[in-house]
């Protein structure tokens, strides 16, 4: 969980007129994303595929080179499209451009969905793939697996009640904070979102509120030396000693140290010593920062993801709350009523699960039977009879993980034939 926010700095500018010369390449895409006239400073790294095409230009980690893999995956959804738009209903067309060029959770599930039918098609186990159409009813696929017909609706997760709380008060912290640094200076900021976030009744504005309380107790430390990183210690004397009467002790502690030991040297920080107890520091929830100079003035809040804390636990609850309500929904949605052998496809990750797609590995089991008995319980408790069950998938198909409704009996050949989804082989 993050945030970044830069003061004066043309990034967007030149990332949108990358994206936009690299446009011209793939006439497709160019004719649904409307050359990216929605986007502006706070969505423009909501649409995904203005993302690969500025980072297909170059990638700072490949030393300004072009970002093959980006190209590689802009080129594939260029086919796909060219495809779909020749095949679709008017509205049906008119609906896939207007999330397209969005910015956004629908324009990512349209990507996604996108994504899952570039892989189908890639697999040399998968034939007869429908997308969308409309004589098959409103799920989204329609395809043979080893000559079996299967009816697929896929979902996928976005960020949960937790993240998007605790991201939104970051850019507002961020933009507070570019206002009260000096010009072209480049902060790095770690928080420890379990001191920040409650058992329950969490908001946004309390978020940001106990942080910016924090930072303004950093912050006559922090601007003292504006090139360098410092860690927050927390083991620096007596809790309610000022920091001014534990001066002997600076040279014991680095950086931190060295930055309390600066403050020595003028009457303003003295004072600054002497109105802080030690706790203000060392129990905050800023654990460390990085500050220097920058071509730009740029903020970056960035939450440290401890596992496990308090504020993991929330966030882990809200992913699971997700992962739940997107299953009912589905399935309540009817949307798979009557079709031959139905999955529900969701594509799930987060560190805190991860590798649960991995079946040689005991200590992953353990993640995939907790998510295997969340989907299980959700059947259960809807007492659904009819949809097969829920293909979890991390990232890629490849990675997949096929859940059974417990309240019907899934024959073992149609359990083999959704396994080949796994399959490395492709088609040209």
């Amino acid at each position: 969980m993050g945030a970044t926010y830069q003061s004066d700095s043309p990034y967007f500018e030149d990332k949108l007129i990358k994206a936009r010369n690299k446009l011209k390449e793939f006439p497709t895409i160019a004719s649904v994303v409307d050359n990216f006239n929605l986007a502006n400073r706070e969505n423009h790294t909501e649409n995904i595929i203005l993302n690969l095409l500025s980072a297909a230009v170059s990638d700072a980690f490949l030393e300004n080179k072009p970002n093959e893999r980006c190209n590689q995956t802009l080129k594939l959804i260029e086919l796909s499209l060219k495809e779909l738009l020749d095949k679709l209903s008017r509205s049906k067309k008119n609906n896939l451009i207007v999330k397209l060029k969005s910015f956004g959770d629908s324009h990512r599930d349209t990507i996604n969905e996108i994504d899952f039918l570039i892989e189908l098609k890639q697999n040399s186990n998968v034939s007869d793939i429908e997308y969308e159409n409309e004589t098959l009813g409103n799920h989204d696929f329609n395809v043979y697996i080893g000559g079996e017909e299967f009816n697929i609706e896929q979902t996928c997760l976005g960020r949960g009640k937790i993240q998007k709380m605790v991201e939104r008060a970051f850019n507002i912290a961020s933009k507070e904070i570019i206002e009260r640094i000096p010009k072209r200076i480049f902060l790095k900021i770690d928080v420890d979102t379990d001191r920040i976030l409650k058992e329950r009744d969490n908001s946004f504005h309390e978020i940001k509120t106990l942080l910016m309380k924090d930072y303004d107790n950093l912050e006559k430390m922090l601007l003292i030396d504006l090139n360098g990183g410092c860690r927050i210690d927390n083991n620096l004397g007596s809790s309610n000693q000022s920091l001014y009467e534990i001066k002997d002790l600076y040279d014991d502690y680095d950086e931190f140290g060295q930055r309390l030991k600066k403050l020595l040297d003028s009457r303003e920080g003295v004072d600054y010593l002497k109105s802080k107890k030690v706790f203000e520091l060392t129990k905050c929830s800023i654990t460390h920062f990085i500050i220097g100079p920058g071509k730009f003035g740029s903020v970056s809040i960035h939450s440290q993801c401890i596992w496990p804390s308090r504020a993991e636990s929330l966030r882990k609850g809200s992913l699971i709350n997700q992962l739940k309500r997107k299953i009912k929904e589905k399935i309540e949605g009817r949307q798979l009523e009557g079709k031959t052998n139905p999955i529900i496809a969701v594509r799930f990750e987060d560190f805190i699960f991860m590798n649960y797609s991995s079946e040689d590995d005991v200590w992953w089991e353990e993640n995939f039977n907790e998510l295997k008995n969340i989907i299980e319980g959700v059947f259960r408790d809807i007492n659904n009879k009819e949809i097969l069950g829920v293909l979890l998938y991390e990232n890629t198909i490849k990675k997949s993980r096929f859940v059974k409704n417990p309240n019907i009996k899934v024959r073992e050949n149609i359990i083999d034939k959704i396994g080949l989804l796994k399959n490395e082989s492709t088609t040209t």
